[in-house]
């Protein structure tokens, strides 16, 4: 028992650390910045698939999913659990093209309000919408009994200058699918068709973000 709740004073110290240094970020409003033309650069590069079954009992897992503060627990076998249970759907996760797809619906839905002028490249654009793709795949939709599951996928945004420097952000961005269902309804067909529609639907919010700024 001292040893979680010394794991949790951990896990709120961190977690206030991390809020402090987010608010130091944003502290410049996106709307207060001139963009005069606007680059869009949607980053796989940290993106990994994962499915979130047996580790959705973990405090800690809990916590960072859905904002809650617990204790810091680590589980390799439930580790181990959840990378079997997304084994079968791996190729099928390896063919999705998140960023192509999350960078259509972004500038799609730019373009269509005329929110920005947007440039072809950060060459010569005043600014840059930085897109990073973190988690997502599938997620228990809350701790046991319950046992379905929901698509998700992670994103941080940022606005960078014509020199690269962040000038917002990064701001965090989590999207959950519509379907809800137990993990062996999810078909590699049913998985794509799902993670295809949350990552068009997670473009276009990132694009209301500047929109609407």
């Amino acid at each position: 028992m001292r040893l979680l709740t010394l794991a949790a004073a951990m896990a709120c110290a961190a977690l206030i650390g991390v809020g402090e240094a987010n608010a130091q970020r944003n502290a410049a409003r996106l709307g207060d910045i001139q963009i005069t033309s606007l680059a869009i650069d949607v980053s796989p590069e940290h993106s990994e698939f994962e499915v979130i079954d047996a580790r959705m009992d973990e405090t800690a897992t809990a916590a960072v999913f859905f904002g809650m503060i617990g204790a810091v627990v680590n589980s390799a076998d439930n580790n181990i659990e959840d990378q079997q249970k997304a084994e079968p759907l791996v190729p099928t996760a390896e063919s999705i093209d998140l960023d192509t797809l999350i960078t259509q619906a972004l500038t799609e839905r730019l373009a269509s309000r005329n929110a920005v002028p947007l440039a072809e490249s950060a060459d010569g654009a005043s600014n840059t919408l930085l897109v990073e793709i973190g988690e997502w795949g599938l997620i228990r939709r809350s701790q046991r009994p319950d046992t379905t599951m929901r698509a998700f996928l992670k994103l941080n945004v940022s606005v960078l200058d014509a020199r690269g420097r962040r000038v917002f952000g990064p701001e965090r961005q989590h999207s959950i699918g519509q379907m809800t269902a137990e993990l062996s309804d999810f078909t590699p067909e049913a998985f794509r068709a799902e993670m295809e529609a949350l990552a068009v639907r997670a473009g276009q919010q990132v694009a209301n973000t500047v929109i609407y700024r």
